[in-house]
This record gives structure tokens, C-alpha cells and sequence, in this order.
């Protein structure tokens, strides 16, 4: 999500490719990120958390009963899923607001260089200005965010394993 948000805001919403893991379609940053985010995870030992709170789950809502889907229990499964979502935006923003701030900045110089030299066409010129910006920044960013990803895993598994826990 994060990689799309700066796509667009650059302008390149027609360089559209299928992701392979998700089958959806999603911009070149997006399918970088997807795939540094998938690495990550697997890196901090998110799969194990995954599978742990997958096997717990069972124990949580047994096969052989019905949920809770009285108003207490499907209330507090929805709390759990919007907190999920909510989660997942936050990341998103996160990840995009120093590459979306970056390229604000570029945006703004290319129109005072427009405005400066009205010869130059500063669209086909920003072009390969703002792609170059916006990788560096991104991976830039991608460093000083990295550390945080692993609270970010476990606050999202944890919102998930509370809201399957909540249907009891």
C-alpha cells in the first residue's frame, strides 16, 4: 500500500505489474516493498508467530463448537479487525510520508525551475528526477524503518490473535 501511495503521487500509475505473491495488481515500488516486507517477516521469525497463533487459534475456537457471535463477541472480533486495518494504514503512511514529503519537495523545485526557465519541459525532465528521488528516499527510509518493523509485526499479529480470541 505504501509503494502505491508514492507511485501515484509521482505519476506513475500506468507502470502497473501482477505481484506474483498476491495476484493483484500493484505499481514497481509496491511490489518492491511487498517483497522487502515478505522478507522482513520471515527475517524477524514472523512465520513461526504466524503458524503459533494459527495453531492457537484452534484452541481459542475449537472445530467442534460454534463462535461466540453474540453482540459481545462479534463486537469485539470487529473492534479487533478495524484495529487490524487501522494498523495496516498506519504502516502504510509511514513507510510513504518521507518518500511523499521528498517528492512534494521535487514537485515544487521542478515548478519554480518551470516558472524560471519556461524553455526547458520540465514534465520529461522531472520524469527520471523524481523516479531517481523517489528510490533514494524510500530506501533511505526503508533503513531507519526497518528496526521498527518487528514491534509493528507483533502489534499486528497480537490485534489479530485478541480479536480470534474475543470470538470464545
Amino acid at each position: 500500500m505504501a509503494g502505491r501511495l508514492v507511485d501515484t503521487m509521482r505519476g506513475a500509475n500506468l507502470a502497473e505489474a501482477i505481484v506474483p505473491g498476491i495476484d493483484e495488481r500493484s505499481s514497481p515500488l509496491g511490489n518492491l516493498q511487498f517483497q522487502i516486507g515478505v522478507v522482513v517477516f520471515l527475517l524477524i521469525g514472523g512465520h513461526r508467530v504466524l503458524l503459533a497463533t494459527l495453531a492457537e487459534s484452534f484452541e481459542w475456537i475449537p472445530i467442534d463448537r460454534v463462535p461466540d457471535m453474540t453482540q459481545s463477541g462479534l463486537g469485539a472480533f470487529t473492534l479487533g479487525v478495524g484495529g487490524a486495518v487501522g494498523h495496516a494504514v498506519a504502516t502504510a503512511l509511514l513507510l510513504s510520508a518521507p518518500a511523499m514529503i521528498a517528492l512534494f519537495a521535487t514537485e515544487v523545485s521542478l515548478g519554480i525551475l518551470g516558472r524560471v526557465a519556461p524553455t526547458i519541459s520540465v514534465h520529461f525532465v522531472g520524469m527520471p528526477l523524481r523516479a531517481a528521488m523517489r528510490l533514494a528516499v524510500v530506501l533511505f527510509a526503508l533503513t531507519l524503518i526497518l528496526p521498527e518493523l518487528h514491534p509493528m509485526f507483533a502489534n499486528a499479529l497480537a490485534t489479530v490473535a485478541s480479536a480470534l480470541r474475543s470470538l470464545r
